[in-house]
Protein backbone atom coordinates (compact mmCIF):
# COMPACT_ATOMS: atom_id res chain seq x y z
CA UNK A 1 0.00 0.00 0.00
CA UNK A 2 1.22 3.64 -0.76
CA UNK A 3 2.95 5.22 2.16
CA UNK A 4 0.54 6.71 4.72
CA UNK A 5 -2.43 4.39 4.48
CA UNK A 6 -3.95 3.71 7.78
CA UNK A 7 -3.80 0.33 8.78
CA UNK A 8 -7.42 -0.47 9.07
CA UNK A 9 -7.77 0.38 5.72
CA UNK A 10 -4.86 -2.35 4.89
CA UNK A 11 -5.98 -4.58 7.06
CA UNK A 12 -9.63 -4.64 5.76
CA UNK A 13 -8.24 -5.05 2.15
CA UNK A 14 -6.26 -8.05 3.34
CA UNK A 15 -9.22 -9.71 4.15
CA UNK A 16 -10.77 -8.80 1.13
CA UNK A 17 -8.36 -10.64 -1.22
CA UNK A 18 -7.95 -12.97 1.44
CA UNK A 19 -11.79 -14.07 1.08
CA UNK A 20 -11.97 -13.57 -2.87
CA UNK A 21 -8.68 -16.21 -3.11
CA UNK A 22 -10.56 -18.41 -0.14
CA UNK A 23 -13.31 -19.16 -2.66
CA UNK A 24 -13.48 -23.14 -4.13
CA UNK A 25 -13.56 -21.67 -7.83
CA UNK A 26 -10.54 -19.00 -7.53
CA UNK A 27 -8.34 -21.73 -5.86
CA UNK A 28 -9.28 -23.95 -8.55
CA UNK A 29 -8.62 -21.34 -11.22
CA UNK A 30 -5.32 -20.53 -9.61
CA UNK A 31 -4.42 -23.71 -9.85
CA UNK A 32 -5.27 -24.40 -13.44
CA UNK A 33 -3.32 -21.03 -13.98
CA UNK A 34 -0.39 -22.09 -12.99
CA UNK A 35 -0.76 -25.84 -14.38
CA UNK A 36 -1.00 -23.60 -17.92
CA UNK A 37 1.91 -21.57 -17.33
CA UNK A 38 4.07 -24.91 -16.71
CA UNK A 39 2.71 -26.57 -18.87
CA UNK A 40 3.71 -23.74 -22.12
CA UNK A 41 7.25 -23.05 -20.39
CA UNK A 42 8.96 -26.05 -22.17
CA UNK A 43 6.67 -24.71 -25.78
CA UNK A 44 8.42 -21.38 -25.12
CA UNK A 45 11.56 -22.36 -23.76
CA UNK A 46 11.89 -24.51 -26.85
CA UNK A 47 10.79 -21.44 -29.38
CA UNK A 48 13.12 -19.35 -27.86
CA UNK A 49 15.80 -21.12 -28.58
CA UNK A 50 14.97 -21.95 -32.13
CA UNK A 51 15.22 -18.14 -32.53
CA UNK A 52 18.65 -17.29 -30.72
CA UNK A 53 20.42 -21.09 -30.21
CA UNK A 54 23.20 -19.96 -32.58
CA UNK A 55 24.13 -17.40 -29.62
CA UNK A 56 24.81 -20.47 -27.18
CA UNK A 57 23.05 -18.59 -24.60
CA UNK A 58 23.27 -20.06 -20.82
CA UNK A 59 20.50 -21.63 -18.88
CA UNK A 60 20.16 -18.32 -16.79
CA UNK A 61 19.26 -16.54 -20.06
CA UNK A 62 16.06 -18.19 -21.23
CA UNK A 63 14.97 -18.75 -17.44
CA UNK A 64 15.04 -15.20 -17.24
CA UNK A 65 13.18 -14.26 -19.59
CA UNK A 66 10.58 -17.11 -19.00
CA UNK A 67 10.03 -15.22 -15.55
CA UNK A 68 11.84 -18.17 -13.62
CA UNK A 69 14.41 -19.94 -12.49
CA UNK A 70 17.17 -22.39 -13.80
CA UNK A 71 16.04 -24.65 -11.43
CA UNK A 72 12.61 -24.26 -12.18
CA UNK A 73 13.36 -24.63 -16.08
CA UNK A 74 15.44 -27.75 -15.37
CA UNK A 75 12.39 -29.14 -13.27
CA UNK A 76 10.27 -28.41 -15.86
CA UNK A 77 12.19 -29.71 -18.65
CA UNK A 78 12.66 -32.47 -17.11
CA UNK A 79 9.16 -33.26 -16.72
CA UNK A 80 7.83 -32.30 -19.85
CA UNK A 81 10.56 -33.19 -22.34
CA UNK A 82 12.34 -35.64 -19.96
CA UNK A 83 15.94 -34.15 -20.66
CA UNK A 84 17.20 -30.92 -18.76
CA UNK A 85 17.16 -27.59 -20.01
CA UNK A 86 21.09 -28.07 -20.54
CA UNK A 87 20.51 -31.04 -22.99
CA UNK A 88 17.46 -29.38 -24.90
CA UNK A 89 20.01 -26.71 -26.05
CA UNK A 90 22.84 -29.57 -26.95
CA UNK A 91 20.37 -31.68 -28.76
CA UNK A 92 19.57 -28.47 -30.47
CA UNK A 93 22.85 -27.33 -31.12
CA UNK A 94 23.70 -31.16 -32.41
CA UNK A 95 20.59 -31.34 -34.72
CA UNK A 96 22.05 -27.58 -36.80
CA UNK A 97 25.32 -29.24 -36.39
CA UNK A 98 24.03 -32.73 -38.38
CA UNK A 99 21.94 -30.53 -40.94
CA UNK A 100 25.01 -28.47 -41.94
CA UNK A 101 27.04 -31.37 -42.27
CA UNK A 102 24.94 -33.42 -44.69
CA UNK A 103 23.46 -30.45 -46.43
CA UNK A 104 25.85 -27.84 -46.92
CA UNK A 105 29.20 -27.30 -48.12
CA UNK A 106 30.46 -24.77 -45.80
CA UNK A 107 33.91 -26.37 -43.84
CA UNK A 108 33.54 -27.67 -40.27
CA UNK A 109 35.23 -24.40 -38.88
CA UNK A 110 32.83 -22.49 -40.33
CA UNK A 111 29.54 -24.55 -38.99
CA UNK A 112 31.28 -24.12 -35.78
CA UNK A 113 31.68 -20.74 -36.08
CA UNK A 114 28.29 -20.31 -37.31
CA UNK A 115 26.83 -22.28 -34.37
CA UNK A 116 28.70 -19.73 -31.81
CA UNK A 117 31.62 -22.00 -31.26
CA UNK A 118 34.51 -19.95 -30.95
CA UNK A 119 36.98 -22.67 -31.59
CA UNK A 120 36.41 -25.47 -34.15
CA UNK A 121 38.16 -27.97 -32.33
CA UNK A 122 35.94 -27.56 -29.00
CA UNK A 123 33.08 -27.89 -31.25
CA UNK A 124 34.69 -31.02 -32.95
CA UNK A 125 34.86 -32.42 -29.61
CA UNK A 126 31.27 -31.49 -28.39
CA UNK A 127 29.77 -33.21 -31.39
CA UNK A 128 32.02 -36.70 -31.06
CA UNK A 129 31.07 -36.26 -27.09
CA UNK A 130 27.06 -36.06 -28.24
CA UNK A 131 27.03 -38.25 -31.05
CA UNK A 132 29.93 -40.72 -31.10
CA UNK A 133 31.14 -39.41 -34.33
CA UNK A 134 34.09 -36.87 -35.41
CA UNK A 135 32.01 -34.22 -37.75
CA UNK A 136 34.13 -35.54 -40.68
CA UNK A 137 32.80 -38.82 -40.11
CA UNK A 138 29.38 -37.97 -39.80
CA UNK A 139 29.77 -35.76 -42.67
CA UNK A 140 31.16 -38.67 -44.85
CA UNK A 141 28.81 -41.17 -43.33
CA UNK A 142 25.51 -38.68 -43.95
CA UNK A 143 26.38 -37.93 -47.43
CA UNK A 144 26.88 -41.74 -48.54
CA UNK A 145 23.51 -42.27 -47.14
CA UNK A 146 21.81 -39.35 -49.04
CA UNK A 147 23.46 -40.79 -52.28
CA UNK A 148 22.47 -44.24 -51.73
CA UNK A 149 18.95 -43.00 -50.74
CA UNK A 150 18.60 -41.00 -54.39
CA UNK A 151 20.41 -44.07 -55.68
CA UNK A 152 23.40 -42.00 -56.78
CA UNK A 153 26.94 -43.07 -57.41
CA UNK A 154 29.03 -41.81 -53.68
CA UNK A 155 31.75 -39.14 -54.29
CA UNK A 156 34.66 -40.17 -52.10
CA UNK A 157 37.15 -37.11 -51.78
CA UNK A 158 40.26 -37.57 -52.95
CA UNK A 159 42.55 -38.40 -50.18
CA UNK A 160 45.11 -35.55 -50.15
CA UNK A 161 48.30 -37.52 -48.83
Amino acid sequence: PPAGTPQPVVDKLYQAVKTVLARPEMAERLKTLGAERVESTPQSFKAMLNQCFREQRDIGYYAGHLGITPTQLNRVCRDALGQSALEVVHNRLVMEAKRDLAYSSLSIKEIAIALGFSDPGYFSRFFTRQTQYSPTDFRVLARERLARDRGAPVRVAADPA
